[in-house]
């Protein structure tokens, strides 16, 4: 178990390496090392997901995972022949980003703790509550380390995997080494978790808030929209062993759902906001860019909201010069999509043709479905959603800055709805109602 986890640890320092080296001197905003961080990883797992990809094409044959280290060697020999050369200091750290980080992590870490309990002979005790995909990313996590890239599915005969696991190729890498799937996942989640306070701090940062009170902003995000009868019930109430007898998760909504058992959304907005941090400093923005590209190989339905929220916000910011960009974008997203194999068209048993998409549609009109989907993700947010609805619309900035930060956060806003809309336009009723879970997490 400790091998896995210093082995996930020291190659995904290796795979940000790059980011680091391209930052430095350029950059010094809140969160833009993290930013530049998460996209090298990003990028890393990328191009050594094609590296196995492209040899089982050609030869047939699978690329071990532990390919990630010489391609991050090489990504860092790249960056370091790129890197600013004016001996410039590197980025400053705020601790109060790495604190909300630490918070992430220590909710995440409890949610598990209390989901997952040793039974009698060595047995665990799952609740019933806790999200059973964690049980799939340890499967896929393990088949990875065990079979190289690409990914192939161990609960269907070792096939070639159809699901987005890009975000599998860190800890499948860790579990190569240390043999141990679970320690590797949690330690890549726990990075993940850092990665994505630091970027959530540095765009509260944008907004011109202090370091106090983006911390405070970001501690709100987190614990605000937990439930209310939670903290009531574990001091008050039932107590800690009652709540391990709810029917339902002791945990919130939204954001603070992703800590410890989502990897793939985790990830798809990460490389959403370091993108946004990120866009205006060359070379660092074609390294966000270049990670946003596969968001929905990260995660499919998430990762095409996190595209729409990318393409509202460069539309009112470039207007028709960004058009070449976004058809760019749409394209290689695309592309990515079926090199994966995360859909393969014409292919019965791939996730084009899985039966969550040949449900039957409800028959209620289209604009019923609509309005049930938006208030179905405002009320999973609650009243913090509100209230920076409240905030934004009397929020007035003057400085080009704080004006484009507040585009940014309404293009987030809008892109929820627009991806319920066009889930209930074209999907059907269960992949729309899993639209509107990811959705929730760009409010």
């Amino acid at each position: 178990m400790i091998l896995s986890i210093v082995a996930t640890t020291v190659i995904a320092l290796l795979a940000m390496a790059p980011g680091w080296l391209l930052v430095r001197g350029r950059l010094d905003g809140p969160g833009a090392a993290s930013a530049a961080m998460a996209a090298s990883l990003t990028v890393v797992m990328t191009a050594t997901a094609l590296i196995g990809i492209a040899a089982h094409a050609l030869l047939g044959f699978y690329v071990p995972t532990l390919t990630i280290v010489p391609v991050s060697v090489l990504a860092c020999l790249a960056a370091y022949r790129f890197r600013n050369e004016g001996g410039s200091p590197p980025p400053s750290i705020e601790w109060q980003g790495i604190a909300l980080g630490a918070l992430f992590v220590g909710f995440g870490l409890f949610v598990q703790w209390i989901a997952v309990r040793p039974g009698e002979d060595g047995a665990l005790l799952v609740h019933g509550w806790y999200n059973a995909d964690w049980f799939k990313h340890l499967g896929h996590v393990s088949a990875i380390g065990n079979h190289g890239l690409p990914a192939v599915d161990n609960f269907n005969q070792a096939d070639l995997l159809h699901y987005y696991w890009l975000s599998y190729v860190l800890p499948g890498a860790g579990m190569a080494v240390g043999n141990s799937s679970w320690a590797a996942l949690a330690t890549a989640n726990c990075i993940f978790i850092m990665l994505l306070a630091s970027v959530f701090y540095g765009v509260i940062r944008k907004i011109g808030t202090s370091r106090n009170i983006a911390f405070v902003i970001g501690l709100f995000a987190i614990y605000v929209s937990a439930p209310i009868s939670i903290p009531y019930n574990m001091f008050f109430g039932i107590g800690i062993e009652g709540i391990l007898d709810l029917h339902t998760a002791p945990k919130a909504p939204a954001l603070i759902t992703l800590p410890m058992y989502i990897p793939q959304h985790l990830l798809t907005i990460i490389v959403l906001l370091g993108w946004y941090l990120l866009k205006d400093t060359r070379p660092l923005k074609w390294l966000a860019l270049a990670a946003l590209a596969p968001a929905m190989t990260i995660s499919v339905l998430l990762g095409a909201c996190v595209l729409v929220a990318y393409g509202l916000y460069r539309l009112w910011e470039g207007r028709m010069k960004a058009v070449p960009e976004l058809a760019t974008m749409v394209i290689l997203s695309g592309l990515f999509v079926v090199v994966f194999q995360v859909v393969q068209i014409g292919n019965i048993d791939s996730a084009i043709e899985s039966p969550l998409l040949v449900n039957e549609r409800p028959d209620y009109p289209l604009f019923k479905r609509t309005l049930l989907s938006v208030l179905l993700m405002i009320s999973n947010v609650g009243i913090p959603f509100l209230i920076a609805l409240l905030g934004l619309f009397y929020w007035r900035p003057t400085e080009p800055d704080k004006r484009r930060t507040k585009a940014f956060v309404v293009a987030l806003f809008l892109s929820a709805p627009i991806a319920g809309f066009g889930a209930e336009a074209v999907l059907t009723e269960r992949l729309a109602i899993e639209t509107q879970i990811r959705a929730v997490n760009l409010l």
